[in-house]
């Protein structure tokens, strides 16, 4: 069995750290290091500060979790039990945004933090 990732789109438009897109892993039922590995997977390409939700039941997962958030340079916004799994809320490490349109006085390789 293998995790679901899904991406969320919430009202607002293009722009993920703008405009509330939250990419969703599910990972309950996953036994150590199953949720990790998913949530490393998720992340790749991501923009950095891209809102990931992460679900799982592993006891592991919250020293996990915020293990790989230090070790990646990941935001851990927060975690918590619900009910019979872990919620944890984090942004992406990922790379930063490169600005598609530079605009007068501006160069090229403008980066957004």
């Amino acid at each position: 069995m293998s995790a679901t990732v899904r991406t969320h789109w919430r009202a607002g438009g293009a722009g993920a750290r703008m405009h509330g897109v939250t990419t969703r892993v599910d990972a309950r039922g996953q036994p150590c290091p199953l949720p990790i590995l998913a949530l490393a997977r998720a992340c790749r390409g991501l923009e950095r500060g891209a809102s990931v939700e992460v679900l799982a039941t592993d006891p592991a997962f919250p020293a996990d979790v915020r293990a790989w958030c230090e070790a990646r340079g990941a935001a851990l916004k927060r975690i918590a039990a619900e009910g019979t799994h872990w919620r944890a809320e984090l942004l992406a490490p990922g790379q930063p945004a490169k600005v598609l349109d530079s605009g007068p006085g501006l160069p090229s390789t403008t980066r957004l933090s």
